[in-house]
C-alpha cells in the first residue's frame, strides 16, 4: 500500500462516524489492500526465478564429451556435433551433440591403455585396437604417436582425417595422451 492510500484511509477513519459498520468496512478495505500486495510481490518474486539455462559441462581438457548438447563442432572434443537421426519423444528435431567416429564396435569399457588388448576392426578393415578418446567416446585405432592432444583435431596432421586424442591410464606407464589413426602408419611429431 502507497503512503497516499494510506494516508487517505486514515482521514476516512477520522471523519467518518464511529459506528461499527464504518469500522467495518474500513477494515475489511485495510485487509484486502495488505492481502494484494504479498500476491504481486510473489508474481514478481516467480518470474525472477525462473530456470536459468547453464553451459553444458567441458571436461579436464576443455572440450564437450561425446553425447554432450553442442551448437557447432569446435565444442567438441570429437570434432563432430549433429542431431541423432530421426524425432524427440515429443515430435520435434533432437538438439545437436557431440558425436563419436570411428569406433568399430569398440565400447568405452574396452580401453587397450590399461595393459588388456581389445582387438576391434577399423572402418577402413584393418585391425586395430580399442582406445577411449578425450571426448569419453571409444574409438578402433591402428597406428599411434605419442603427443600432447586434447582434441581430435590435433592429431588429423600425424595420423590422419579420422585420427582421435586418446589419453592413456596405464598402471606401468603412467598417464599421457596419444595420437591414433587408421593409417597403417603415423607420424612423428
Amino acid at each position: 500500500m502507497n503512503a497516499f492510500r494510506f494516508d487517505a484511509l486514515l482521514r476516512a477513519l477520522q471523519d467518518a462516524p464511529t459506528t461499527r459498520r464504518a469500522i467495518a468496512k474500513s477494515l475489511a478495505g485495510i485487509a484486502l489492500t495488505a492481502g494484494l500486495a504479498p500476491a504481486a510481490t510473489a508474481k514478481r518474486n516467480a518470474t525472477k526465478h525462473r530456470k536459468r539455462r547453464t553451459k553444458p559441462p567441458v571436461n579436464q581438457f576443455g572440450c564437450r564429451n561425446v553425447g554432450v548438447v553442442c551448437t557447432s563442432a569446435s565444442q567438441c572434443c570429437s570434432g563432430i556435433c549433429e542431431r541423432a537421426p530421426g524425432k524427440s519423444k515429443n515430435g520435434k528435431k533432437r538438439k545437436k551433440s557431440c558425436r563419436a567416429h570411428d569406433t568399430g564396435g569398440c565400447r568405452v569399457e574396452q580401453d587397450s591403455c590399461s595393459g588388456e588388448f581389445f582387438p576391434c576392426t577399423a572402418t577402413n578393415g584393418a585391425d586395430g585396437f580399442c582406445h577411449v578418446t578425450t571426448g569419453n567416446a571409444p574409438y578402433c585405432g591402428v597406428s599411434s604417436t605419442t603427443f600432447d592432444c586434447t582434441k581430435d583435431e590435433d592429431c588429423i596432421d600425424l595420423c590422419g582425417p579420422e585420427a582421435a586424442c586418446v589419453v592413456c591410464d596405464n598402471p606401468d606407464l603412467g598417464s599421457f595422451q596419444v595420437c591414433i589413426g587408421l593409417k597403417e602408419e603415423c607420424l612423428s611429431p
